[in-house]
């Protein structure tokens, strides 16, 4: 039986991060009472670059607002340790600022006002939810058969659906197993277990591609064959990690040969 591909979504498909900047950003900005962008251009540009340089250390979508904390009070953030250590420090002074009780809200919030967002106008959100263009180039080129294609994301499923299906590209919904189907455990493994149950297949038959390397390492230890992609949200240490670790580096320029192996 065949390989099948679990593909990661955001920092694989899909380049989500101006999106997340945008959605943190206005919510952020209306706690502070400060007005709002009404797009992501008019959001500082070099808050912008260095959003983008912090967005790989990001755990979850609170971190979005810790960030913004950080570049408001310019707090210089260089590593994945430091991120959670300094984290930790202004945690309590984050929820206290978007008037949360704790982390756990601090989380609902920002989905809530991501999807009030995502609510007003669905056409501008899937924008600002960008294709990388190799990886469309890719999808478009395993033609109107997906079958052995699975999406692995922690987005809500319709989300990830739609923004596919504004992209022209028609992924099965069974096959696209959000973070409303899938419970997340240990990382990704319970999103592997899935896709294997799915497939009908053994998990060392999964072709994994995520560009969270704590993902990758968590699931080669249970069986499935891992790659990192490169142009996703990861730092140099991150992919020295991946190595360390013998999980494969792939380039967007490889993607389609990646694909078009699968089997």
């Amino acid at each position: 039986m065949p390989n099948v591909l679990a593909l990661d979504f955001d920092g694989v498909i899909c380049d989500s991060a101006g999106e997340c900047l945008y959605s943190a950003y206005n919510t952020y900005a209306a706690a502070r009472g400060l007005p709002g962008a009404a797009s992501v251009s008019e959001i500082r540009r070099d808050w912008y670059d260095t959003f983008y340089q912090m967005r790989p250390y990001i755990r979850d979508g609170k971190d979005y607002f810790v960030i913004l904390y950080f570049l408001e009070h310019e707090i210089l953030v260089e590593s994945q340790t430091q991120f959670d250590r300094q984290s930790e420090t202004v945690m309590a002074k984050v929820c206290s600022l978007a008037q949360v009780e704790n982390v756990g809200d601090l989380e609902k919030h920002f989905q809530d006002s991501r999807r009030a967002i995502r609510a007003r106008d669905e056409e501008a959100w899937f924008d600002m939810n960008p294709l990388y263009d190799p990886m469309r180039e890719a999808l478009e080129s395993l033609g109107p058969e997906f079958e052995g294609v699975y999406i692995t994301t922690s987005k809500p499923t319709d989300a990830a659906t739609k923004i596919l299906y504004h992209n022209g590209i028609k992924i099965p919904d069974p096959q696209i197993l959000g973070k409303d189907k899938v419970k997340k455990a240990i990382a990704k493994n319970s999103q592997m277990e899935a896709v294997a149950s799915a497939a009908g297949i053994e998990l060392p038959q999964i072709l994994f591609l995520d560009d969270q390397v704590s993902h990758l390492t968590a699931a080669k230890k249970i069986g499935v064959q891992c790659f990192v992609a490169t142009w996703g949200y990861n730092t140099e240490e991150q992919l020295e990690e991946a190595v360390q670790s013998g999980i494969a580096l792939l380039e967007e320029k490889g993607i389609l040969e990646w694909t078009a192996g699968r089997a």
